[in-house]
Formats: structure tokens, sequence, C-alpha cells
């Protein structure tokens, strides 16, 4: 099983561009598999999985990639804060669920299918809509910029897909899953300018080619 969760990482990570990972994956599987089944996963034992791979170089992926989030920093707001790295040998991790659902279907599989991971976590929530959280994920994802999306492009694409009247639920659904967390410091002064929340998505579901966003953003560095 842990070999088609390697495929799947390998796939899905190592064929970006400006990403080897190669030599990681055998340390990353076995984090994220341990994790999946013991739910939280300290430092000290990430350091023991890691080999002879740099546990800071691993720790620095996994929390970027969101892959897993620091648990004293996913409080109530279920913000994605970033780890304290001074303090990291004291850190323990989780897994957020969209993440643990990818694991899950990848261990089976060998394959990190981001659109069957959406469509049963959200019919493990119970959401009636669940076969078309897929689509309006990808919207969001496609009209990101550097995975961050506004609250008032949650709204539009719901409504376009007839849902306007569940957004509310449905961003709730979408941070409670992991899909997408609010950037309530980093993005604070966006939000005022805009009016509107801005949210950051996880970058482990699908990948953004950044050079053609780039030019969306004005020099103040506002999303338009």
């Amino acid at each position: 099983m842990i070999e088609n969760l390697k495929k799947a990482l390998n796939r899905h990570f190592c064929e970006e561009s400006n990403f080897d990972a190669k030599d990681s994956i055998k340390s990353l599987s076995r984090v994220l598999y341990y994790c999946l089944k013991n739910r939280i996963i300290s430092y000290k034992l990430i350091q023991q999985l890691a080999e002879n791979n740099d546990v800071m170089d691993l720790i620095f992926f996994l929390q970027d990639k969101k892959l897993l989030i620091s648990k004293k920093t996913f409080g109530m707001t279920l913000e994605w804060g970033d780890i304290n790295f001074l303090n990291a040998p004291n850190e323990t991790f989780q897994m957020p669920i969209i993440i643990k659902q990818l694991v899950t279907e990848a261990l089976k599989s060998g394959f990190w299918n981001s659109e069957k991971a959406i469509t049963t976590t959200f019919k493990n929530i119970g959401d009636p809509h669940y076969k078309l959280m897929p689509k309006l994920t990808s919207k969001l994802y496609n009209h990101s910029i550097h995975y961050l999306i506004d609250g008032l492009k949650i709204k539009m694409f719901s409504e376009e897909m007839h849902l306007v009247d569940k957004v509310n639920s449905i961003i709730s659904e979408l941070k409670g899953s992991g899909i997408m967390s609010p950037k309530l410091i980093s993005s604070f002064f966006q939000s005022i300018k805009q009016n509107t929340p801005i949210y950051g998505l996880n970058p482990s579901l699908y990948q953004l080619r950044f050079e053609e966003k780039d030019e969306k953003i004005n020099k103040r560095g506002i999303l338009q």
C-alpha cells in the first residue's frame, strides 16, 4: 500500500519543474502514512522517519504544501498558521481532512486524485451537492492568484452553479475540510480594500502556473 502512496506523491509533486523531491518521497510517504493512521505526529517522530533527509526541509515542504498543519496554529479559526521553526522540536502536526482522503485514495490506487477525494469528502460531510463540489473547487483554483481567492468570487461561482443560497455552508465546509483557510493576518489590508474576505487554497490539490497569474496582480499586490 505504501508503495502506491510513493507513486502518487512522485507523480503529483516531482513532476513540477521547480521541485525535486525524489530523494524525500520515501520519508514523505512514511510520515503521511503514520499521521493518517495515528491522527497526529510529533517533530521527533518525523525526525526519526526522515532517515537521511533533512528534517527541517521535510517539515517545510509538508507545511508549505499544507499536507500537515501545526496543531498549535490550527485553532478555532481554521487558519493555517506558519510554523515557528525556532520552536519546531516542540511542534505536533495533524492532517487536514482533504489530505486524509487524498492519502487514503493514493494508498489504494497509486494516484493523487483530487476530484475523487473532494467528492468523497463532501459526501462524508453529508453535503447533498457533493457531486458538484469538484467542479466548484476547480473553478476556485483556476481563478485564484497564488492560491488566493476572495469571498465574492466564491459567491459568484456558487451562484453560477445554482448554489448561492448554500454559499455560507459551502465556505464552512471548504474551511473545515482543509481545502481552504481564511487569511486573517497576511491578507488583512486586501480584505479591507476589497470589502470581502480572502482565503488561501490548499496547494496540494491542484498545481498552478504562477507565471500566467502574475499579470493579474497590480503593483500593490492586490487581487483584481
